[in-house]
């Protein structure tokens, strides 16, 4: 009987084997590393106390990304893109409406993401979020009207946004997007839609300090279009 009995554990000492050797490869499919550049489109505006008539500012963002995945359907974004902010005021109730305004607001910004995906490949969507900051490096603007001597506007319209100073540089807020991933063997091509929600003001809002608006944080929808490389 000895010879059955170590027929016997060898038969499950190598089932034991194998089945752990499958479950290291299966977990082992799941993991991938990924770096990628991305560039697109943006749209911009301020959350402004007292209000400013302002429209989305169209512009621009690129940047480069890391990608880690560890479970099946989760994984994290490390992102660094230079991305433009800002806000374009509507002139549309204005008499005449002829007027254009619009101020350029350049920052470099950083974020981490939870990356959700599902479905099949090669096509699967996925659902990013996470914190994001930003370092403004610089501003323009650009108007047909001279700001040191304004037109005739209504006494409702709001003009000391032509004038306030940037008091903080550093800009942080909560990101979200969906989108899709094509995935070609080591390659990805990616569609996102993203909204960035601001939550510091760049304009003074200190209580004490006679400040003129309580809120002047960004908001942003980003269109971008991304290439990764698979490195493992």
């Amino acid at each position: 009987m000895k010879p059955l009995y170590r027929i016997a554990f060898l038969l499950l000492l190598s089932l034991s084997f194998t089945t752990q050797s499958q479950a290291q490869r299966k977990y082992n499919d799941y993991r991938s590393v990924s770096v990628g550049v991305k560039g697109g489109v943006t749209f911009s505006r301020v959350n402004f106390r007292p209000s400013v008539h302002e429209n989305y500012l169209m512009g621009m963002t690129v940047g480069a990304s890391v990608r880690y995945i560890e479970e099946k359907y989760f994984g994290i974004i490390g992102e660094v893109s230079y991305s433009q902010f800002g806000w374009k005021e509507d002139f549309s109730k204005q008499t005449p409406n002829t007027y254009e305004f619009s101020h350029t607001l350049n920052y470099v910004t950083a974020a981490i993401l939870s990356h959700i995906f599902f479905g099949n490949e090669p096509v699967r969507g996925f659902i990013n979020m996470g914190p994001q900051i930003g370092l403004y490096i610089s501003d323009d603007y650009t108007s047909n009207f001279d700001i040191n001597q304004l037109p005739n506007f209504s006494s409702s319209w709001e003009t000391q946004q032509y004038y306030e100073p940037l008091k903080t540089k550093f800009d942080y807020g909560i990101t979200a997007g969906v989108g899709f991933e094509l995935k070609l063997k080591r390659h990805s091509i990616i569609l996102e839609g993203r909204y960035y929600f601001g939550l510091n003001d760049f304009f003074e809002n200190s209580k004490g300090k006679d400040a003129y608006f309580s809120a002047s944080a960004n908001q942003q929808i980003l269109a971008t279009l991304s290439y990764m490389f698979h490195i493992k």
